[in-house]
């Protein structure tokens, strides 16, 4: 638990009917976009004097998730993001031109999807690009597919 003197606390931050961000601190203020709030981006803060919880015996609870904690994780998502994407990109550009498109399947906490690449980006598949793709991703991350066929069932490159 930590303890420091306060005098000022963080009101709510919105997001307005046309999409802008504020943070609302004053009672008017909040009065005069009430009617402009689409969502309560985050609910702000809440003071409580430390001595109602230790007269009263009680248990501090842990601290909510802060916009500042947001803050902090988007900016190193996108650091490791931009990074993965330029490797990518660079591993990638050494097996163009070919005929197998690649699709990236993105699984997130907070999103699911697959993005096809552009049809310049479909690359030569090769033992070589399998086996920098799994050192740059993780063996678990490739699959490789290859389209059914009159001979027999559908398999990957490794045998799966």
């Amino acid at each position: 638990t930590a303890m420091a003197v306060c005098d000022t606390i963080e009101g709510p931050i919105v997001e307005l009917d046309d999409g802008t961000v504020t943070a609302v601190h004053e009672v008017d203020r909040a009065t005069e976009l009430l009617p402009r709030i689409r969502r309560i981006v985050d609910l702000g803060e809440l003071l409580v004097g430390y001595g109602e919880f230790l007269e009263n015996n009680r248990t501090l609870v842990p601290a909510s998730y802060s916009i500042d904690w947001h803050d902090a994780e988007l900016a190193g998502a996108h650091a490791d993001a931009a990074a993965l994407q330029d490797s990518l990109a660079q591993l990638l550009e050494r097996f163009r031109p070919g005929a197998c498109p690649i699709v990236i399947e993105y699984s997130g906490r907070l999103a699911r999807g697959l993005l096809a690449l552009a049809p310049q980006w479909s690359v030569q598949p090769s033992a070589e690009l399998i086996a920098a793709l799994e050192e740059l991703l993780g063996a678990a991350a490739i699959k490789v597919l290859y389209a059914a066929s009159p001979e027999g069932p559908q398999r990957s490159a490794d045998g799966r």
